[in-house]
């Protein structure tokens, strides 16, 4: 095996993606809402976010494409197959980011899908399935809750008026928002229910520290632990920082210390497989010389085991309630998904085709949630990961080698090649070890 062949590169022949494009694509997608420290800004339904769904647009209008968005703003780019009754196979991810977020999270899965698709016409090859390229909106959550927005109104877990209705801190509403998005794309949506995939797959940055520091250039993804999400509301009484005693005050702010303070304790465990995190805190009336009167943060809860789960279901409110007095306190749950286990056969088929290329592999589960967690409730599904320096996500420091994209998006193309089942002459003599 050749020194190129054991990087996960194509062979001699150029057999898989095309690296130069995937990595000047990856540059050029990066400069849409970057941020001075090098970081992207795209918000969904931001400007940027729709700028980068018209520039994916814009690589595929050839006639053999047929582009569709459906009612929730998920964007679609379809590589037609040669039985037309065949379900397809779908591949991608998201573009928009949190708040000076990365450049890979989301994107990535996106830009291998769509390389897969182009590759496919560089070799000339025709599949018996459809192959279908997902851009899912408002994966992140971060402007427009929940979070898997789109691919939750797909598969019918959430319903679109909710999500047409969600508002972000500054009073803009999915709905319109979404109106200018169709405008801007100059596409009309597809209210009809698509043709469910026959497979889903999804290539994604780790998110996470294990690849990377175990020397593992690709992750067989195994499932995805499961989430809640809580608003916790503490409301005491304002009044002034110099003249009100310390024993006669109902300090809200005060109170949600204890509160979080009693939530982290609670949520300890020995073998270190929950994932507790207080990720927004908003105190009002926020005035230096003013005893707050409401406190406001969130709970993120994660594990694999749903009886863990349900027992910290039961516990947030009553710690909340323990710690809060002289407060009162309100727990509003945002997110409840259910741990997800992907497709074994997808997993054998990602696993194999890694080390046909010579690269090593692990199975792993992943901690952070991704729309394959809701496409598994729909059909076929696996995930691939690659490593991300020191496991940062969500962070403008956020970073991928370009050899393990290429890796990445080698082993995709093969998964989804095997899926779409290869029909053209020459299935039979090329690339047969990947086929």
């Amino acid at each position: 095996m050749s020194d190129v062949e054991s990087d996960g590169r194509a062979d001699s022949e150029g057999w898989g993606i095309c690296e130069e494009r995937l990595l000047e694509r990856h540059m050029e997608m990066a400069r849409i809402g970057e941020t001075p420290t090098g970081g992207v800004d795209r918000g969904a339904l931001s400007n940027a976010d729709t700028d980068a769904h018209a520039l994916v647009m814009s690589w595929f209008r050839q006639s053999h494409y047929r582009i569709e968005v459906d009612d929730v703003g998920n964007l679609f780019i379809i590589r037609a197959g040669q039985d037309p009754n065949a379900s397809p196979v779908m591949t991608g991810s998201h573009l928009d980011s949190p708040p000076n977020g990365g450049r890979f999270d989301g994107t990535l899965g996106v830009l291998a899908g769509a390389e897969v698709l182009a590759s496919l016409d560089r070799h000339g090859v025709e599949t018996r399935r459809p192959i279908e390229l997902a851009i899912w909106m408002n994966e992140e959550g971060s402007r427009f809750s929940p979070v898997t927005m789109g691919s939750a109104v797909r598969i019918g877990r959430l319903g679109l008026d909710e999500a047409l209705n969600s508002v972000d801190e500054n009073g803009a509403v999915f709905g319109p928002q979404l109106q200018r998005y169709f405008e801007k794309l100059g596409l009309a949506p597809m209210p009809r229910p698509r043709l469910d995939p026959a497979f889903y797959v999804e290539l994604h940055i780790e998110q996470g520290p294990i690849l990377e520091n175990r020397g593992v250039r690709i992750g067989t993804v195994s499932g995805v632990q499961g989430v809640r999400q809580y608003r916790i509301d503490v409301t005491g009484k304002a009044a002034h920082a110099g003249t009100t005693p310390m024993d006669m005050r109902k300090d809200a702010f005060v109170a949600a210390c204890r509160i979080a303070a009693g939530l982290t304790a609670e949520f300890a465990d020995d073998d270190g497989r929950t994932r507790f995190t207080i990720g927004r805190m908003r105190v009002l009336p926020g005035a230096p010389n003013t005893v707050p009167e409401k406190a406001s943060f969130t709970v993120d809860l994660r594990h694999p085991d749903p009886r863990r789960l349900a027992e910290y279901d039961a516990k947030i409110s009553t710690v909340a309630a323990r710690e809060a007095s002289p407060c009162a306190v309100a727990v509003e749950p945002l997110i409840s998904l259910e741990p997800v286990v992907f497709n074994p056969g997808i997993c054998d088929l990602i696993t194999g085709r890694a080390r046909r290329r010579g690269l090593s592999v692990e199975t792993l589960l992943s901690g952070a949630t991704h729309d394959a967690a809701n496409m598994a409730t729909l059909t076929k599904t696996g995930m691939i990961f690659i490593p991300c320096r020191d496991g940062v996500s969500h962070h403008e420091d956020e970073h991928a080698k370009p050899a393990d994209m290429i890796a990445g998006a080698n082993v995709l193309f093969d998964v989804i090649l095997a899926l779409a089942e290869r029909t053209d002459a020459h299935a039979a003599i090329a690339a047969p070890a990947l086929i």
